[in-house]
């Protein structure tokens, strides 16, 4: 009964929810819906020898390498519990999502990966004064002692891969990730919304070099916190466009698909025009309409990421935008850690070792708005 259910139902979903490599719900509910997916995958091959899984689901393992940052926490994407009460983690993200990767596939990126984020720890009852059996990697997490060892080679593991500086993930997400170890620049269209524990933040882009230098804003401590529901979750609280103070709209009133076919259909946010990964350019363009239908004739965002210009690469994001209302006041948004620094069209966000550098290109007559 449950095996015919899964079959039926999580593994047409799977197709979808992770056909792009990269979950709607960021890194941190998106790896912990991974490692429910990856424990179904590894409980059917531990008992028969056969793998069950699409691929692509067990290939998502990659993006949670690219979102990692170099202080060994995860890029902010969605709701982060990570920044508030998850003590088992201690800045190792992604140590059990890509451990199971590895058990299932072999693949001895992952399985390296998971080994820098593995503490011995997680293994032990009460440490650091802190129950893992009762509330921490031996039941959220979904990792035990006897987990580790029975999983720990049960594929044999292949040679390991190097990974090219950045890559683009596909539909339903539709998002370029940069990260060279040091650097960090996110690129995301947002396809279709995630509901949830996503947010609503199509088009946004993130910068991390060494600090947060652009990033979302807003905290996430409760599902159902005021916060959460009027600031954290919306647009303004991300690097997107406001038209007359108007963020993207909000499918199906909050509200989670029921069905596949649901969500797919009623919950399309934007479309991946085109997109470039080379040396020299990472770029990626989107048709935001669909998002902005409210307010918007018509929303595209072209964003171009040269790692290799300037003095640590330079980020060129590009609006052309249609209000309903020739009227409307449009709203380039970029959310800081410090409080910038305005000198005509240059805007200095100073880190603690970096400054964020912004020139307002066009159009000729702006306002820049402190908040």
């Amino acid at each position: 009964f449950c095996a015919g259910r899964l079959f039926e139902e999580y593994i047409p979903a799977y197709e979808k929810v992770f056909e792009g490599e990269f979950h709607p719900q960021g890194p941190c509910y998106g790896s912990y819906r991974y490692a429910w997916a990856m424990w179904f995958g590894l409980l059917i091959y531990s008992m028969s020898g056969e793998r069950v899984l699409p691929p692509a689901t067990v290939s998502t393992a990659e993006s949670f390498v690219y979102l990692r940052r170099p202080d060994g926490e995860a890029l902010r994407l969605g709701d982060d519990y990570n920044e508030t009460k998850a003590l088992y983690t201690h800045k190792n993200p992604f140590f059990v999502p890509l451990f199971l990767a590895a058990a299932y596939s072999g693949d001895a990126l992952w399985s390296s990966e998971s080994q820098k984020q593995f503490r011995r720890e997680y293994l032990i009852p009460i440490a650091w004064s802190y129950d893992y059996y009762d509330e921490g990697s031996c039941g959220e997490g979904v990792i035990s002692p006897a987990v580790y060892l029975i999983w720990d080679r049960l594929s044999p593991l292949g040679e390991e891969r190097t990974l090219p500086s950045g890559r683009y993930f596909d539909f339903p997400v539709g998002a370029t990730v940069y990260n060279d170890g040091e650097r960090i620049v996110l690129m995301k269209i947002g396809c279709l919304w995630g509901a949830n524990h996503d947010h609503l933040d199509t088009g946004c882009f993130q910068i991390y070099d060494g600090e947060i230098l652009a990033s979302d804003s807003g905290v996430y401590d409760s599902y159902g916190t005021p916060h959460r529901k009027n600031y954290t979750i919306h647009t303004v609280a991300h690097n997107c466009i406001l038209v007359d103070g108007k963020g993207t709209r909000i499918p199906c009133g909050k509200k989670e698909p029921k069905t596949l076919d649901g969500w797919l259909s009623e919950y399309g946010m934007a479309k991946v025009i085109s997109h470039i990964e080379s040396d020299e350019i990472y770029a990626i363009e989107g048709d935001l309409t669909e998002a902005y239908g409210e307010t918007c004739r018509s929303v595209i965002r072209k964003m171009k990421w040269e790692p290799n210009r300037g003095e640590r690469g330079i980020l060129t994001v590009f609006d052309r935008v249609d209000p309903l209302d020739g009227n409307s006041a449009v709203t380039f948004l970029i959310h800081t850690q410090s409080k910038p620094v305005i000198d005509g069209n240059v805007i200095v966000i100073n880190g603690k070792n970096r400054d964020l550098v912004c020139r307002i290109q066009s159009p000729e007559a702006f306002k820049i708005n402190l908040i």
